[in-house]
């Protein structure tokens, strides 16, 4: 799901949605939702900070841990030492 504040956002999500299906990037349709951004909910404590307290978990380990690091070695220049997934 995107989530858009203006008619600009929308407007490029949806131009780019169309430009992935016209491409035929993926063999079966997008099926990405696209509505009006509403109202944020902030997650409970027990949510906050998940990476950092919950390392070892094997969900962590196998997906968001690569996924860091290949952000890290991607975008090298804009990476802050202190943030996770060091």
């Amino acid at each position: 799901m995107v989530l858009y504040t203006s008619a600009e956002q929308k407007q490029v999500v949806e131009a780019y949605i169309a430009q992935l299906t016209k491409s035929r990037a993926y063999t079966k349709p997008i099926e990405t939702q696209v509505e009006p951004y509403s109202v944020f909910h902030v997650a409970e404590a027990y949510h906050q900070n998940y990476l950092e307290a919950h390392r070892t978990q094997p969900y962590i380990i196998f997906n968001d841990l690569p996924k860091l690091a290949g952000l890290k070695e991607e975008f090298s220049s804009l990476y802050r030492s202190g943030v996770s997934g060091k």
